[in-house]
C-alpha cells in the first residue's frame, strides 16, 4: 500500500508535464508564443496545480484511521471502562483522581519512554539506519537534477554550444543553438539580430519532453515493479542490493561521461544511464526509504521517528545544493565536471548499502505484536527482541458491533504466541 502511495509521485510529475504541454499547445494555437504569452502560461499552470491540492484535502476528510492506531485507542480505552465499572463512583470523587488517568498517561507520547525505546531497548540502530539511508539517497537524488533542464540538456545535446552573444539563462541551459520556427531561421538563439521570442516555447517544450522520456517513464515503471515484488522479497535486502546497483551504474556513468558527452552517436548511451538510474531509484531506495520507517517503529513513536528519518533526507537535499553552488563550472553547458559529482554519488550509494545492511532491521521479521508489548516492558534491554511478521492479508477482517478482546484479531493485529 505504501509503495502504491509513493507511485503517485512520478505519476504526479507526469501529470504536471502533461498540463504544461497542454497549456503550451493551447497558446501556440491561439497566438504566437512570446514573452507575454509565456508569462500568462506559467500562471495558468500554477493555478491548475491548486486543484489537486484541494482534492487531496477533501480526500483527507474521509480517510479512515489506520488499524494500528485504532487498536491502540481501543486497547487503552478498555482498562478505563473496566475500572469505571468496578470502582464506586464516590471513590473516584473522594480521591480526586481520574479513573483512567494512569492509562491515558501510559498511552501518551513521552520523551522518557522514547529514550527507553531507542537506547535501553536498542532500537536506535533502526532510526540511525533509516535516517542515514534517507540522507544519502536524497543527497544523490537531488544532486543528479532529474528535473533540472540544464542537466537534461547536457545529456541530450550532441555538440558543444557556442553562442555569439551573452544569451539568457533559459537559452544557455537549453542545449538549443540553431533551429527553424515558422520559416524563420534561428542561429545561436537569435533571429534578425535579436533573441527569438518564439524559441521560448520551443525550449519549454523540449525541457518537458526530455524529462518525460528520461525520468518520468522510468520512474513509473520502477514504482510499478516494486509494488509487484515488495511482498515477495525481503525489503531490507532489496534496499541494500539496489543501493549497490546504483553505485555500480553511477561508477560506470562517471567513468564514461567524458567520452560520451556531446557526441553525435554516443550521447544516447549517456541518456540510457540516466534512464536506468531513474528506474533503480524508484524501484529501490526512493520507495523503500519511504516504506521501511513506517513499519519498524511502534505506534506511539512512529510519526516522530518517521519524521526524524525524513528530516535527514531533506538535510541531504540541502547539503548537495550547497556543494553544487561551490562548483560553478558544473552548470556551464560545455562542462563535463558533473562526472565528479557522479563519483561522489556512487560513494554515497555504497555508504547507503552499508547502512542498510548493518543498521536497518529485518522488517519482515518484526511482528505486529511488538506494539502490544511495548508499554509492558519494565526491564532495560540493550538489544531489540526478535519478532516474526504476519502478512496482513492472512488476518481476519474486522466485523462491526464487537466490544470484546476479540476485536484485536478482527482489527488485523493478533499475537502469534
Amino acid at each position: 500500500m505504501l509503495a502504491a502511495v509513493f507511485l503517485q509521485q512520478p505519476l504526479g510529475q507526469l501529470c504536471a508535464y502533461g498540463a504544461g504541454l497542454t497549456a503550451l499547445r493551447a497558446f501556440e494555437i491561439s497566438s504566437p508564443v512570446t514573452k507575454i504569452e509565456i508569462d500568462k502560461l506559467w500562471r495558468y499552470v500554477v493555478g491548475i496545480g491548486a486543484f489537486p491540492t484541494l482534492l487531496a484535502l477533501g480526500f483527507r476528510l474521509f480517510m479512515p484511521e489506520s488499524g494500528r492506531y485504532t487498536y491502540e485507542v481501543r486497547r487503552n480505552a478498555a482498562p478505563r471502562e473496566d475500572s469505571t465499572a468496578v470502582r464506586p463512583s464516590n471513590a473516584s470523587t473522594s480521591s480526586g483522581e481520574d479513573p483512567g488517568s494512569s492509562e491515558e498517561a501510559q498511552a501518551q507520547f513521552d520523551f522518557n519512554g522514547l529514550w527507553r525505546f531507542l537506547y535501553h531497548e536498542g532500537h536506535w540502530t533502526g532510526l540511525f539506519g533509516c535516517s542515514m539511508c534517507w540522507l544519502l539517497l536524497d543527497f544523490a537524488f537531488y544532486g543528479l537534477g532529474f528535473n533540472n533542464p540544464s542537466t537534461l540538456a547536457k545529456l541530450w545535446t550532441t555538440q558543444d554550444l557556442t553562442y555569439s552573444a551573452d544569451p539568457p539563462y533559459w537559452l544557455e541551459t537549453s542545449g538549443i543553438v540553431n533551429d527553424t520556427i515558422a520559416g524563420v531561421e534561428i542561429v545561436n538563439g537569435t533571429a534578425n539580430g535579436a533573441i527569438a521570442e518564439a524559441l521560448i516555447g520551443r525550449v519549454l517544450e523540449r525541457n518537458m519532453l526530455r524529462a518525460i522520456y528520461t525520468v518520468s517513464i522510468a520512474s513509473i515503471l520502477g514504482s510499478l515493479l516494486v509494488i509487484v515484488l515488495i511482498n515477495r522479497f525481503d525489503r531490507k535486502h532489496m534496499l541494500t542490493i539496489t543501493f549497490g546497483l546504483l553505485a555500480i551504474v553511477l561508477f560506470a556513468a562517471c567513468g564514461s561521461f567524458k567520452a560520451l558527452f556531446h557526441q553525435e552517436s554516443l550521447h544516447i548511451v549517456l541518456i540510457m544511464f540516466w534512464v536506468v538510474i531513474s528506474f533503480l531509484f524508484s524501484f529501490g531506495p526512493n520507495t523503500l526509504t519511504f516504506v521501511i520507517p513506517a513499519e519498524i517503529f511502534p505506534t506511539k513513536y512512529r510519526c516522530t521517528l518517521y519524521g526524524a528519518s525524513a528530516a535527514f533526507g531533506k538535510i541531504g537535499a540541502i547539503l548537495v545544493q550547497i556543494v553544487i553552488s561551490q562548483v560553478p563550472s558544473i552548470g556551464r553547458p560545455n562542462s563535463s565536471d558533473i562526472r565528479w559529482l557522479l563519483l561522489s554519488f556512487a560513494v554515497c550509494m555504497l555508504l547507503g548499502a552499508f547502512c542498510s545492511h548493518y543498521f536497518v532491521p529485518q522488517v519482515q521479521r518484526r511482528a505486529i505484536y511488538a506494539d502490544m508489548t511495548l508499554d509492558q516492558n519494565t526491564h532495560h534491554h540493550r538489544s531489540a527482541p526478535h519478532y516474526v511478521n504476519i502478512p496482513l492479508q492472512e488476518l481476519p477482517v474486522r466485523r462491526r458491533g464487537k466490544t470484546s478482546d476479540v476485536d484485536v484479531v478482527e482489527l488485523g493485529y493478533r499475537n502469534p504466541s
